[in-house]
């Protein structure tokens, strides 16, 4: 008899994924540098969620170290899934979300698979359409700085608005701007994390985290 392998329910990830906030990318870090940031970042407001990139060192003992410590609290995925071996991985490594840079439907279809959120990465309408029809719970468009909140609208409302995430040249005005348009969920790696070394010592971007989160005040302030 054949005993089908259980996954958690996704909902709780997408509802926290789909909140105000800011999903902290860590990209390029060696897994101590990651460990020493979100120690520090998981106590500051509006953090919703770690990621780290899959072409990091050590991207999946970094994944399960942080779903270790902070997975309790914090969904914790990863970042630039290409394959499908790195989907399963992922899961392996005890990721709840996986963010692709694309929208390979079967990159998709494995991190459903798998039982983890499927976030991937879109910039048309065509590539919208092929990351829903292949069961993507939520999208990431990238680069998203260069779209304003109409531009958004305008390409995802005759998909019925999916969740987005927002990724790529994203600077405090430009979240003040779409907060204050309704759209709260921003993926921000360099911004707060500067260079390998400094995340290394602990000398994250703070005075930058505060003004995304004077910036996403906004969005909460939209939203309640």
């Amino acid at each position: 008899m054949t005993v089908e392998h259980q996954h958690p329910d996704p909902t709780p990830v997408i509802e926290t994924l789909n909140r105000p906030g800011i999903v902290v990318v860590f990209r390029g870090l060696e897994r101590r540098a990651i460990l020493r940031a979100a120690e520090v970042l998981v106590s500051e407001r509006h953090i919703l969620a770690l990621e780290v990139t899959a072409e990091s060192e050590g991207a999946f003992a970094a994944v399960r170290e942080l779903a270790d410590e902070f997975g309790a609290e914090f969904p914790v995925g990863l970042g630039t899934v290409r394959t499908v071996e790195e989907a399963s991985e992922a899961s392996r490594s005890g990721a709840t979300f996986g963010v692709a840079p694309g929208a390979n439907p079967d990159v998709i279809q494995r991190l459903r698979a798998e039982g983890l959120v499927a976030v991937p990465g879109v910039l048309t309408p065509t590539e919208i359409d092929t990351a829903l029809t292949a069961g993507a719970d939520m999208l990431k468009v990238f680069p998203a700085g260069i779209f304003g909140a109409d531009h958004l609208d305008t390409m995802t409302r005759p998909f019925g608005s999916p969740p987005l995430i927002l990724s790529g040249g994203i600077e405090p005005n430009y979240v003040r701007g779409l907060a204050a348009e309704g759209f709260g969920t921003f993926a921000i790696g360099a911004p707060l994390l500067g260079v390998a070394d400094a995340a290394s010592t602990g000398e994250l971007e703070l005075r930058k985290l505060r003004s995304y989160q004077a910036a996403i005040d906004v969005s909460v302030e939209v939203s309640a």
